[in-house]
């Protein structure tokens, strides 16, 4: 079965981020990961979510975080008409790139898949937040790789699958939550595999 089409959906800064020991029994101690829940205070646009100016995720990297990596945010075509088609509050334009349906770059490289929700001013959680790595990995058999990500978009649908059929008590934030793919240029995948570790 060939992959999904992937489309840009925007770019974000991420450093690689070493998690507490209550998230690390079923993940690598350090990972990669879109939610400023999990990773250090890094540059955002307005509204907390992935700028959608490229250009404006470089300058806000040089300018204040020059250790960070500027990494892609990707969806399938068909995920990120449907998150467009949900009347979610967007002040800060956070869906203009994915509207467009833009495929993707060649040369970006996916590094893996992430299920994340967006709360009311669509600002970025992990499904990480929720510690749901080791019992994803008992029921489903599914484990991340070792940035923390998932393998494939098919491995975070059903991730996001079994984290929504929750009972109340265990079940994530109620905000829309859906599989993001981070993409990178092969400089960038690099500079990641060579960062040093807080």
């Amino acid at each position: 079965m060939p992959a999904p089409l992937l489309v840009a959906a925007g770019w974000v800064l991420v450093t690689p981020t070493t998690l507490p020991p209550v998230l690390r029994p079923g993940l690598p101690p350090v990972i990669l990961t879109l939610s400023d829940c999990i990773q250090e205070d890094l540059p955002q646009p307005p509204g907390g979510t992935w700028f959608t100016d490229r250009d404006a995720a470089d300058r806000a990297r040089a300018e204040h975080a020059p250790h960070a990596s500027v990494v892609g945010v990707a969806l399938t075509s068909a995920g990120g008409a449907a998150l467009c088609a949900q009347a979610l509050p967007d002040p800060y334009g956070a869906l203009e790139v994915l509207r467009r349906q833009e495929p993707v770059a060649p040369a970006e490289r996916v590094l893996g898949w992430e299920v994340v929700g967006a709360d009311d001013w669509f600002d970025l959680h992990s499904w990480h937040c929720h510690g749901y790595a080791d019992e994803v990995a008992t029921a489903l058999g599914i484990r991340t790789n070792s940035r923390g990500l998932l393998a494939s978009h098919a491995e975070a649908s059903t991730v996001l699958h079994w984290m929504l059929t929750r009972p109340s008590a265990e079940a994530p934030a109620p905000v829309p939550w859906f599989p993001v793919a981070l993409t990178a240029s092969p400089a960038a995948d690099r500079a990641l595999a060579h960062a040093p570790r807080p």
